[in-house]
Parts: C-alpha cells; sequence; structure tokens
C-alpha cells in the first residue's frame, strides 16, 4: 500500500522517470511501476542498479549492492540498526515509532514482538520518502 502510494507520487511530480521494480521472482509486482524485474540474474540487476538514478528499499542486500557501485540510495530502516548497515552516503529513513529490534526474536523479520504490526515500518510514511528524494533531485538537477 506505502509502496504503491509512493510509485504514483514519483511519477505524478517526476513524470519522465521510469520505476524498475527490482526483486526476487516470488515477489508481488507493485501497481505503478514501469517495468518489473523479478527473478533476474544479479548481473542484471548489478547492471540496472548502477545504472539507475537512485534506488528505494528498505535495508538489505540491493541496497548494499547499489551503494557500493555510487548508487544514491533512499532506505527504510525498521527493525535494523541505521548505525551498523546504513550508509552516510545514503538518504537514511528511520522510524520515530519503534526501531531496532532486529535479532531480539527468531523471526523479527517477518513478525513484530511488541505489536500487532510492525509500527517502525508503517511510520514511515510514503511522504516521508517521497519529500527525501523530492529535495535531493531538485538539488541534484543539472
Amino acid at each position: 500500500e506505502y509502496h504503491e502510494k509512493l510509485n504514483t507520487m514519483i511519477k505524478t511530480y517526476f513524470s519522465d522517470i521510469k520505476l524498475v521494480q527490482l526483486g526476487a521472482k516470488n515477489v508481488a509486482s507493485v501497481p505503478g511501476a514501469d517495468r518489473y524485474i523479478l527473478g533476474e540474474n544479479l548481473e542484471v540487476v548489478k547492471y540496472i542498479l548502477k545504472k539507475s538514478i537512485c534506488h528505494i528499499d528498505c535495508e538489505g542486500g540491493l541496497v548494499h549492492m547499489a551503494s557500493q557501485m555510487g548508487t544514491k540510495c533512499f532506505v527504510v530502516f525498521g527493525p535494523t540498526p541505521v548505525s551498523f548497515f546504513g550508509y552516510e552516503t545514503n538518504e537514511n529513513i528511520v522510524s520515530i515509532e519503534c526501531k531496532e529490534c532486529c535479532g531480539l526474536i527468531k523471526d523479527w523479520y517477518t513478525r513484530c514482538y511488541k505489536y500487532e504490526e510492525a509500527k517502525c515500518m508503517k511510520s514511515i510514511k510514503p511522504e516521508m520518502v517521497f519529500n527525501r528524494l523530492k529535495l535531493w533531485m531538485e538539488k541534484n538537477e543539472k
């Protein structure tokens, strides 16, 4: 739901940008992308990330790959600690509600140990990500 709303905001404001959703073969396609590249070889993914304006994601492997290739990332941090997994060159967007429970329980990445839903991720609204992206894009216009 948040990802779809973010896609809509980006396409409305930056209509000339092509949105590409990358991911594993079994992930759901999020409406609003221009292209879906799911389950592709990592060499292809690496090329796409290298040639991208930026990468928007939660903390994970594609963020690390993109960051190592110099691609700007907008990274949503919930259960994982930004102090350990964040890069200074990225826009690290951290939950203000609840955060950094990574490893406290066995299934921390699929279940919140405190609440019915993951407040850490739900508290990071699409507008927060979009505003950071918009500021960066406007600052880096050529």
